[in-house]
């Protein structure tokens, strides 16, 4: 079978995965993100004015997760001035002491896709294929047509998890033809397990609404049960499309932050420190979102409610580590 038919089956096999419950142990993300999950039934939620205006995920949520959803890290806020590409290789993208690193080039065929990830789709596709790469030959492609198209792929427990230090630090090229048009939410990087001295399950995800970019925070109390706690922070800079955009987060479960750059310029009106400004189900706005023992990744494009315009999306250069790894150079 050649390459291109084989990463075709891709999407297939992660749809059948997913209804039969084999690749993800999906969570209906309830309250402001209930609805259908991928492997779940339900219907999809309803999107409201309110909603639209303070980031909620209600509709419908494929994010597998293992509750509701590295190393030791450094500070980094605002005032931090980092080189994003001080830690470039450029070649691989692969900078010493990574925790992960997938460049998307040596899946030969769909058992080795799958063998290093759990992907899941609904009303999606997901490839790895050469249509479109920011370095070597082949990315990740992610396609969908109007509505709650979802694909994203997976990492859960070991060897990733647990990270030392409950700090996370992530790179991955994105290329995003054009937003989809519609006021609904989605996210495209996520990281969920135990809030420590708790049993709820909590998520960090970076994604946007409406076009822009927006940090988003979950508290569930069980791993399928409804969100308790669903706040946001929208930023007032739309998503890039149409070239190659580093995008950069630090996820830091010890002092309830989350950080993002866009090719080595922080989102500084969007910046997590201790919590946000929006919350869709009434909960305390002066309460910190409170980080989890991060169990999960999980990356791509998943969307909870319905848009307006087609989707297509590539992903290439993914590295995980223990400190800022920076911007690869076209």
């Amino acid at each position: 079978m050649g390459h291109w038919a084989a990463w075709t089956l891709v999407g297939l096999l992660a749809s059948a995965c997913a209804s039969n419950g084999s690749a993800v142990s999906p969570a209906v993300e309830g309250g402001s993100e209930g609805g259908n999950s991928v492997g779940g039934s339900g219907g999809t939620g309803p999107v409201t004015s309110t909603d639209a205006n303070t980031g909620g995920e209600q509709g419908q949520d494929t994010g597998p997760m293992t509750g509701d959803d590295a190393g030791n890290g450094t500070d980094v806020g605002a005032s931090d001035a980092v080189d994003g590409d001080a830690a470039t290789d450029g070649g691989t993208g692969c900078p010493p002491g990574a925790l992960l690193c997938d460049d998307f080039e040596g899946y030969a065929a769909v058992a080795d896709f799958t063998a290093a990830w759990k992907p899941a789709t609904t009303a999606a596709t997901m490839t790895v294929d050469s249509t479109k790469a920011f370095a070597g030959g082949k990315a990740l492609h992610i396609k969908g047509a109007a509505g709650t198209p979802s694909a994203v792929i997976v990492k859960d427990g070991a060897p990733l998890f647990p990270i030392s230090g409950n700090v996370m630090w992530g790179r991955v090229m994105l290329w995003l033809t054009a937003t989809p048009g519609g006021g609904y939410h989605w996210n495209s990087i996520q990281a969920a397990g135990t809030i420590p001295g708790s049993t709820q399950w909590g998520k960090y995800g970076w994604g946007g609404q409406a076009g822009k970019v927006l940090a988003g925070y979950t508290v569930r109390d069980t791993p399928n049960g409804s969100a308790i706690i669903d706040c946001s922070k929208p930023s007032a800079m739309s998503f890039p499309a149409q070239r190659w955009v580093c995008v950069e987060w630090q996820f830091d479960s010890t002092k309830n932050e989350m950080h993002m750059w866009f090719d080595s310029t922080l989102l500084a009106d969007a910046d997590i420190v201790g919590k946000g400004t929006n919350c869709v189900n009434n909960a305390d706005l002066t309460k910190a979102w409170a980080g989890p023992a991060f169990s999960n990744l999980t990356i791509g494009w998943q969307q909870y409610q319905a848009s307006s315009g087609p989707l297509e999306l590539w992903m290439d250069d993914l590295a995980i580590s223990s400190q800022r790894i920076g911007c690869l150079k076209p």
